[in-house]
């Protein structure tokens, strides 16, 4: 046995993954430098390196992260892209909507709370930035009491959140601890 003893080990940031239509580039930018800022990794496709499969890059990174911030908008609400990462995102329960033009969501997507951003000028501490944050805190998080876990956070509100219960002893939820 050496002298010396590990390290331990650094909590991992959590991970977002942003997803956004072409034509929203500079506003995705933005928010990806304002979540970094707020001491989070953001995956985005600019991340992507040449001769990568994007598709399979893409679905990694939505399996591994552990939110999906959408950026609805006029372009993105018809992009087969944008559709198809925020239905996984909805699917995994780490869906975390944002609209930037005041779009509504397509259908699918209207029944999740939307952070609004339509006015947003890249200020760290605007409302819908702490808002983007809590959806990020909450997305997917165990709900757990004495006995263990009870439930999963499915859907984040702005003043509240919705908890799906597991009432089923076989069920099993995914749980993550960073300590």
């Amino acid at each position: 046995m050496s002298g010396t003893q590990d390290a331990p080990a650094e909590a991992r940031r959590p991970t977002v993954f942003l997803s956004y239509a072409r034509a929203d580039q500079a506003q995705a930018t933005r928010l990806a430098e304002t979540l970094k800022a707020a001491g989070l990794d953001v995956w985005w496709d600019a991340l992507i390196e040449g001769g990568a499969a994007f598709a399979k890059s893409i679905e990694a990174a939505l399996e591994s992260c552990n939110a999906v911030v959408v950026m609805w908008s006029r372009t993105s609400v018809a992009s087969d892209w944008v559709l198809d990462e925020a239905a996984r995102g909805r699917d995994l329960r780490k869906l975390v909507p944002v609209s930037l033009d005041g779009t509504l969501p397509p259908i699918g997507f209207r029944q999740y709370q939307s952070v609004d951003l339509s006015g947003w000028k890249g200020e760290a501490t605007a409302p819908g930035i702490a808002a983007i944050l809590r959806g990020i805190a909450a997305a997917g998080q165990a709900v757990v009491d004495d006995a263990g876990v009870v439930g999963q956070i499915t859907r984040v509100f702005p003043m509240q959140s919705e908890l799906t219960l597991l009432t089923d002893k076989d069920q099993a939820i995914p749980v993550m601890v960073v300590r």
